[in-house]
């Protein structure tokens, strides 16, 4: 069994190129059944940097969803606030769902329940990094590579 420090070696040691390339055909499996047809599921403060950025890159969103039946049938920077069951009868043939709520683990439950298939903010990001990255703790996974004389010296003490 390798050791700790050999296991990060290897870790490390990976073809940044090929990395980037699998995971963007992954991203891109899973993006290319509904195409840029995004419901933002949480029209707080991601969903709406997500919907700017979004914009932005030129990318219009369909929906917000939100749980909040307060903000049903209203308008949030100019998109309008579905409820999830109106818009899952809707669009969750044609549409991606994407969390966009920092404390997601509800949301990805009740989606997982409905049956509807969903991605993170992350793995949105990871499709548009110049416009959704970076933000918070949400970086393209490879950067760590740029770190990796640090994380070594790191983890030798």
């Amino acid at each position: 069994m390798p050791t700790l420090e050999q296991q990060l070696e290897e870790i490390l040691g990976k073809d940044i190129d090929e990395l980037i390339n699998r995971q963007k055909l992954l991203i891109d499996e899973k993006i290319s059944k509904y195409g840029e047809n995004y419901i933002l599921f949480g029209a707080g403060h991601l969903g709406k940097l997500t919907l700017t950025r979004l914009r932005r890159a030129g990318i219009k969103p369909i929906a917000f969803v939100d749980n909040n039946q307060n903000i049903w049938n209203t308008s949030v920077d100019g998109l309008i606030v579905l409820s999830p069951q109106e818009a899952i009868n809707k669009h969750s043939q044609n549409a991606i769902f994407v969390v966009t709520i920092y404390t997601s683990q509800p949301v990805w439950e009740q989606l997982n329940s409905l049956g509807v298939y969903a991605i993170s903010f992350a793995e949105l990001a990871w499709r548009y990094p110049k416009a959704l990255t970076p933000h918070g703790g949400v970086e393209h996974p490879y950067k760590i590579f740029e770190q990796a004389e640090n994380i070594k010296k790191a983890f030798s003490l």
